[in-house]
């Protein structure tokens, strides 16, 4: 018995055969409604005259066929066919009329010429129009279903019930259900979507092809958060979060809301409490200068500091954009404040600008931000990077002397523990000169405050990784076994100005940052919550490789916080203060002022050796 080849079958054939039966059977119901219209009674088929019925069903087959009007198909006609179709009912209307408008017929009424062809016309034409209608709008239903991304809700109490009705009125998710580790509510219905164990998570995702899962749990707990990663790490499932549960119970917030990163999620830790600073004598009322205050840093200390009230904010920063960038920022978000924000565009290194701003301003106290941070770069540009570092570091710090500032803040890092690069040498000599100064007053409180990385900040690992899970990867990391610290920009900030206001004079401040962060496990997780997974040789199914580099110049595998050991518990939990040896300023300006004449002769083996004589640069 041979086989059918359906390939053969043209699938149109019955859509055709449909459109001219179709229009067959509206020529006899417009003809039998001319006939009621027109004589006001009503008709059956077999009253009506065969010969208008005759004439009606010839002319729209030989005009169907002439026209070819079968072959559209609806769903994709556009003006040319409705033009067309107009067209063949134009002739048909003069053909019908001239018959039967210009000649006398037993039984038809000479109207029905000219009623006919008009009922006709409307009917088919506007039958035409309403499935095409139809067929668009189940089509862009379709489109939209295939758009929408089918997800979960991680917490089927108030707060996922609130947000699951939200998502009811988006047209770009598609809500499937609940995920709760209450056993109670497993396999119950919340308004008809059912409530899942997170241990079904891979079934649920394979049955309905989820993409997406909200998590909407407050107050979680980060061990309970990195689990949940954990869950989803392989599933190649997407997590997002929302900021601020309580402002979406309150009604607060939208879908717009939700993220599909945050920072903090990436620390396994809870994070540091930033409180209020409710007492700041030092800044309250007070003149403050902000240097480097268009960087991550120096904009988060300016955002923070303006919510203390001070009397006059004064930004220093050299780089254009980013002055721009924040004084926008304060313009938008702290236009009700009664505090006079001055912006300076000059660089640390000018003293008789910045002289000129000291002598004009009188600033009370000192946030000093402005500083090169990237190991890389600056080892690429050692003259340029310590230049910067520590000769506008001591003309900040000479100039706070001179004009009797009441404080002075320097913003270290962990790379000027020990350095074994030029970036992290210059930030200890840095730290160094400040320490010396502070013996040579006793009217101004110098102190610095030492941290790691920071997440989010420009430089900071997080844009790069991202950017690089953007592109499709690779991820690239130095070594497998490096550590960092990482703090949020909030955390770190918040720390410091406590730390200014419990100064006394000379410390150097370290901030607890928890337990160092394997880079390779940052990576990881930053692309987890990304919405991708890790390909290597356990899952070949992932989407996204890691690629070791290699060490940098200058790069440790571990940062450190202390020079010292026994770090002093302050008063402020999270704030120690470190015991480190210092340099008096008789000695360091003899070595400042070799550096200064190396550094005008581009003499880089020499720049190296007075660090090593300072004690500021370690040989690997």
């Amino acid at each position: 018995m041979n086989k059918i080849d359906l390939s053969n079958i043209n699938l149109h054939i019955p859509k055709r055969i449909f459109v001219v039966f179709f229009d067959m059977s509206v020529c006899i119901f417009s003809l039998w409604l001319a006939f009621f219209l027109r004589m006001d009674r009503f008709y059956f088929l077999d009253e009506i005259p065969i010969y208008p019925l005759i004439v009606s069903l010839s002319l729209m087959i030989i005009l169907i066929f002439s026209f070819q009007l079968h072959k559209s198909i609806n769903r994709h006609s556009g003006l040319e066919t409705f033009i067309e179709l107009s067209k063949a009912l134009i002739i048909y209307g003069i053909i019908f009329a001239s018959i039967f408008t210009l000649n006398t017929f037993e039984g038809v009424p000479r109207t029905i010429g000219i009623i006919q062809p008009i009922l006709l016309s409307f009917s088919i034409l506007s039958s035409r129009a309403i499935i095409r209608y139809i067929f668009l709008i189940l089509s862009l239903s379709k489109q939209n279903e295939k758009n929408k991304s089918n997800c979960l809700i991680y917490g089927a109490g108030s707060t996922g019930i609130q947000l699951s009705k939200i998502i009811k009125g988006d047209n770009s998710i598609n809500f499937v259900g609940f995920l709760d580790d209450n056993k109670e509510l497993v396999n119950t219905k919340i308004d008809s979507k059912y409530v899942y164990s997170p241990l079904d998570l891979k079934k649920i995702r394979d049955k309905y092809n989820v993409e997406l899962v909200l998590l909407a749990i407050p107050s979680l707990s980060v061990s309970t958060k990195t689990k949940i990663l954990e869950n989803l790490q392989y599933l190649n499932i997407t997590l997002r979060t929302l900021p601020n549960f309580n402002e979406l119970t309150s009604g607060k917030i939208d879908l717009s809301n939700l993220r599909d990163l945050n920072i903090d999620d990436l620390l396994d830790r809870d994070l540091i409490s930033t409180r209020s600073i409710y007492k700041a004598k030092n800044i309250t009322k007070k003149n403050v200068l902000i240097t480097g205050g268009g960087g991550s840093i120096g904009s988060e200390l300016c955002r923070q500091i303006l919510q203390l009230s001070p009397k006059l904010l004064i930004i220093v920063e050299i780089n254009e954009y980013c002055l721009y960038r924040i004084t926008q920022q304060i313009k938008e978000k702290y236009s009700n404040t009664n505090v006079k924000v001055i912006t300076k565009l000059v660089s640390i290194l000018d003293y008789n600008i910045l002289e000129e701003i000291f002598r004009i301003y009188k600033p009370d106290i000192i946030f000093h931000a402005a500083a090169y941070k990237h190991v890389n770069i600056v080892e690429n540009n050692p003259v340029v990077g310590v230049n910067n570092n520590v000769f506008g570091t001591l003309n900040i710090a000479k100039l706070s002397l001179k004009y009797k500032v009441g404080n002075f803040v320097l913003i270290s890092t962990d790379k000027a523990v020990r350095p074994t690069n030029i970036m992290g040498a210059s930030k200890r000599l840095s730290e160094l000169i400040i320490q010396a100064f502070q013996a040579r007053t006793k009217f101004s409180i110098f102190s610095m405050v030492r941290f790691g990385n920071v997440l989010g900040s420009s430089g900071s690992v997080v844009p790069k990784f991202l950017k690089q899970i953007q592109s499709g990867g690779p991820i690239t990391i130095t070594d497998k076994r490096v550590t960092r610290f990482f703090m949020t920009i909030h955390e770190a900030v918040n720390l410091v100005i406590k730390s200014s206001i419990i100064s006394k004079g000379g410390e150097v401040f370290v901030l607890d940052m928890g337990d160092p962060i394997k880079i390779i496990d940052l990576a990881k997780k930053i692309a987890l919550l990304s919405g991708k997974t890790i390909k290597n040789e356990s899952n070949k199914n992932g989407n996204i490789k890691i690629k070791i580099t290699g060490l940098s110049v200058g790069e440790k595998l571990y940062e450190e916080l202390l020079i010292g050991n026994n770090p002093i518990q302050t008063k402020e939990k999270k704030i120690l203060m470190a015991q480190e040896n210092f340099l008096e300023w008789k000695e360091l300006k003899i070595y400042l002022k070799q550096l200064k004449k190396s550094l005008e002769e581009n003499d880089i083996k020499r720049i190296k050796n007075i660090f090593i004589k300072t004690g500021t640069f370690y040989k690997k």
